[in-house]
């Protein structure tokens, strides 16, 4: 399936970077090639710039509050499943069916700062949706 092909391609591309990561000292932990149960979409964006608004269109289903002022303050993981149910970030880093458990290594800040949305009827059954905290711009 392309989804397979795609997730393929991100394996050996991240093989193929580790050597330069481990050189470097840089960030990229042992087995961060582990993939999440599916693919996702990560949205970054200032606040109030439509990232909220644009998950809404997409899913074809008001799950994300948007609005002029920042309306939350955490990573959104939206998921599709066979029922609404919402979890808090360390249900959803402990869930090995997920694939976040190496959020882990950031802090319980950090993964106090998340949440799993999981929605039905909606149009992302191939894929996930991460909705994150708006950027404030500095004066």
């Amino acid at each position: 399936t392309p989804q397979q092909k795609i997730l393929r391609e991100c394996s050996s591309l991240h093989k193929s970077i580790m050597p330069l990561n481990s050189h470097l000292k840089g960030p990229l932990a042992k087995n961060s090639d582990s993939s999440t149960s599916l693919p996702f979409v990560f949205l970054v964006g200032n606040h109030s710039s439509g990232k909220s608004s644009f998950i809404n269109y997409v899913l074809n289903r008001r799950v994300q509050t948007a609005g002029v002022a920042p309306t939350d303050d955490c990573f959104t993981v939206i998921a599709p499943g066979p029922r609404d149910v919402d979890q808090d970030g360390p249900a959803l880093v402990g869930d090995p069916d997920m694939g976040f458990e190496g959020l882990r290594q950031f802090g319980p800040t950090l993964v106090h700062h998340a949440q799993l949305k999981v929605r039905s009827g909606v149009r992302n059954e191939g894929f996930m949706m991460v909705d994150s905290p708006g950027m404030i711009d500095s004066p």
